[in-house]
């Protein structure tokens, strides 16, 4: 308890407005043999834009094991690096911080940035979230009271409100309800889609660790382009994301093989399985859920 009360505030307290020599925008270092000290963090209030950047330092640390990782205190940064034992601080003067805009090549965000560094990067790039033995076991204990596979859904986000209408979702939950248990994460105040049971998180950066506890417990992930599905990503949750925009098939790309189901005037739809896909369009909003349908069948009965 001492020591996640000292985590969250080394240097906290300007976090607020941070000094005005911080450089946003460094050039690529080029001095990472000899160098002391790295900072990396988002400058947003992003939950997914401070994710796509946990992979940095491990693989940072591992070419220059005497260089020191730090974090930016401002918003989310501290929880998504919290338990990371590649980083060995939080910091408010950052001087030159590195995160969002340190993107090269093409492919996954977080394979851009490992680009940015010239770091080797995976086909199946995803997040790295290290959970406590006290979240890992309170949420262990969580989910061992529930009977059936858990289906986390997560209907909209700060960077996407809405895909599918609330009477879709409520659609979806009655045929998911025999045979899963189905929470809906999201921010207290959200509206809460019938037949789904809330975990909903104050707007409180401290408490967002236990999305990331629950999310490990999951079975099966629904939701949108938002911050969640990132966490999904990190603990290797079957998922299934839903997309407004029509270019599916380019950002089914990117994302390196997620499920996608996009929604608009034409219906894409890509199931994961196996690292291949299939695809099919013009779907009406019935097929569109019967597709979803059947992938969850699969996934619970995967014989």
């Amino acid at each position: 308890m001492l020591k996640k009360f000292f985590w969250y505030r080394t240097f906290e307290w300007p976090h607020t407005r941070p000094l005005g020599w911080t450089n946003f925008f460094p050039p690529p270092p080029k001095d990472l043999d000899h160098r002391k000290v790295l900072v990396v963090g988002t400058k947003s209030r992003s939950l997914g834009d401070g994710l796509c950047l946990t992979t940095l330092p491990r693989k940072l640390k591992s070419l220059y094991p005497g260089l020191k990782i730090q974090t930016f205190c401002r918003g989310l940064n501290p929880a998504i690096f919290e338990n990371n034992p590649y980083v060995d601080s939080v910091t408010a003067f950052p001087g030159e911080l590195y995160g969002d805009d340190c993107n090269w090549g093409s492919g996954h965000q977080i394979e851009l940035k490992e680009q940015y560094f010239a770091l080797l990067h995976c086909d199946h790039a995803k997040p790295e979230l290290y959970l406590s033995e006290k979240e890992a076991r309170v949420a262990t204990e969580w989910r061992s009271k529930m009977e059936r596979p858990l289906c986390i859904i997560h209907p909209w986000g700060n960077t996407c409100n809405s895909v599918l209408e609330s009477d879709v979702w409520t659609r979806l939950i009655k045929h998911l309800l025999p045979h899963w248990e189905v929470y809906q994460v999201g921010v207290v105040g959200q509206n809460l889609i019938p037949g789904a049971k809330p975990l909903f998180l104050p707007p409180n950066r401290r408490v967002v660790r236990k999305l990331f506890a629950w999310m490990a417990q999951a079975q099966l992930f629904i939701g949108v382009d938002s911050g969640p599905m990132h966490v999904a990503r990190a603990f290797n949750v079957p998922s299934v994301i839903l997309l407004d925009q029509l270019d599916a098939s380019k950002i089914f790309e990117e994302r390196k093989r997620l499920p996608y189901y996009s929604k608009k005037v034409r219906l894409n739809a890509f199931l994961y399985e196996d690292n291949a896909h299939e695809s099919t369009s013009s779907q009406t909003t019935d097929s569109l859920l019967q597709k979803i349908y059947d992938h969850m069948e699969r996934l619970r009965r995967p014989d």
